[in-house]
């Protein structure tokens, strides 16, 4: 676990066996977002081995990048089994660049943000986040389900706290998991970040818990 990670003092840190089976199903959810990514935008998407961890609420902005620097930010909220949030960020120029993907331009040409445009960039979120979502429930055999994403365009440290407010959240610790999506054409940069309530990040691993002792771990 990393020193962030263990400086949390509400939290134990995932162990490695949680650790690598959240890996795994954000492995999974990645890979079906990409392929659902690559049909849309008519282009090979390929994704990097997705990084998972816990860290303290007051370094997400870290994570993600600048405090100051500008982002294209997707509001999920979760429900069913589980509450909190889901953020989706990209970088200015990435949120372009899939924008032009999604609705078949060349990448470069989108400047300014109509419906049209705004549009893309909410189906692009509902894909990525369904994937995610879908491959945790079904590995876990339990239901989660998100909303209708909100997009804004603004800060980093500002889009954090908006995550913050909607999920409600209770404890002083995140879910982070992070994703890098490249294509043919161009390179696909986002970070996906997931906020639990109280209880969701114990139904996880609770529902790890039993899958181990199923196969006859520990």
């Amino acid at each position: 676990m990393t020193e962030m990670a263990e400086q949390s003092d509400t939290h134990e840190p995932l162990s490695q066996f949680d650790a690598d089976a959240l890996r795994e199903v954000a492995t999974i959810g990645a890979g079906h977002a990409a392929t659902a990514l690559a049909q849309l935008t008519g282009t090979t998407v390929r994704i990097a081995v997705p990084t998972i961890d816990v860290v303290a609420i007051t370094e997400v902005p870290r994570l993600i990048g600048d405090q100051e620097e500008l982002m294209a930010g997707m509001y999920l909220r979760l429900v069913a089994e589980g509450s909190g949030a889901i953020l989706l960020a990209f970088r200015r120029e990435a949120a372009l660049n899939l924008i032009d993907l999604m609705i078949g331009r060349q990448t470069s040409k989108t400047h300014l943000l109509s419906e049209l445009e705004q549009s893309a960039l909410r189906e692009a979120g509902n894909i990525l986040a369904g994937a995610f979502l879908s491959a945790i429930s079904n590995f876990l055999n339990i239901t989660l389900l998100a909303s209708v994403p909100h997009l804004a365009f603004d800060m980093v440290g500002a889009l954090i706290q908006s995550l913050l407010v909607e999920s409600d959240v209770d404890r002083d610790y995140a879910l982070v998991m992070y994703i890098r999506f490249e294509s043919d054409c161009c390179e696909l940069g986002g970070h996906f970040l997931m906020v639990p309530d109280g209880t969701t990040m114990e139904v996880f691993l609770k529902a790890i818990k039993e899958l181990s002792q199923c196969a006859g771990g520990v």
